[in-house]
């Protein structure tokens, strides 16, 4: 069904609920039996940079399976009706640094396990991101959340199944238009999904930056 490589395996069981576009499909199941992945960085087909001592990450050598919710990145990190998302991620990740929670939760931009999905890959429109987590309910809470996205599970090492095609910069959107803006409250700082990244910092991201959308001298803070 799907065009995958030799090492891996797939499964899929019906999803009752409706994925991005209202599409009502499977879930699949991904089962990866590939070796760990070199901690490396590249702009194209981005590896994961494991540094769990810092990030106090979860086991990624460990195989298990690793929930997702996926849709079009300007939906998923520019949309304004989508402005909770953020806060619900800092609010995560406020409460995991707390509570010195290993972190089990990323965006991944443009997914590479994703390739090996061609026929939900075709319902996404490009570029995408995926938001994943080895926690089941909180992934269910995102589809929650979100609504319109493809909500599905892979199964593999965090090595392997958190690597990125391509990033998504942080001026990959349009400036917003204050004229335009109509929320009561600023729009958040251009890439602040970047901390989110796998192997990224995310103890930095609360310093203040100059809002554009605020009268002068008032600051805003970044993811």
């Amino acid at each position: 069904m799907f065009a995958a490589a030799s090492s891996l395996t797939t499964t899929t069981t019906t999803i009752s609920s409706s994925s991005l576009g209202g599409y009502r499909g499977k879930e699949v199941v991904q089962k990866s039996r590939s070796s760990m992945m070199r901690s490396t960085t590249r702009r194209n087909n981005v590896n994961v940079v494991v540094r769990a001592e810092a990030q106090k990450t979860i086991d990624m050598n460990e195989s298990r399976t690793y929930y997702f919710c996926i849709a079009n990145a300007d939906f998923m990190l520019n949309d304004e009706n989508n402005e909770h998302f953020p806060e619900i991620l800092r609010e995560r990740r406020r409460f995991y640094r707390e509570t010195e929670k290993l972190q089990d939760f990323w965006i991944v931009p443009n997914p590479t396990f994703l390739d090996a999905m061609p026929e939900i890959k075709k319902k996404i429109r490009q570029p995408c991101v995926a938001v994943m987590t080895t926690d089941e309910v909180w992934n269910t809470f995102i589809k929650l959340r979100m609504d319109r996205v493809y909500k599905g599970s892979v199964e593999g090492t965090g090595a392997e199944l958190l690597k990125s095609n391509e990033l998504i910069a942080a001026d990959a959107f349009p400036p917003v238009d204050p004229a335009k803006w109509t929320a009561p409250y600023n729009k958040y700082s251009p890439g602040w999904w970047e901390v989110f990244y796998p192997g990224a910092d995310w103890t930095q991201g609360y310093q203040a930056t100059v809002n554009p959308l605020a009268e002068e001298g008032v600051e805003r803070t970044g993811a």
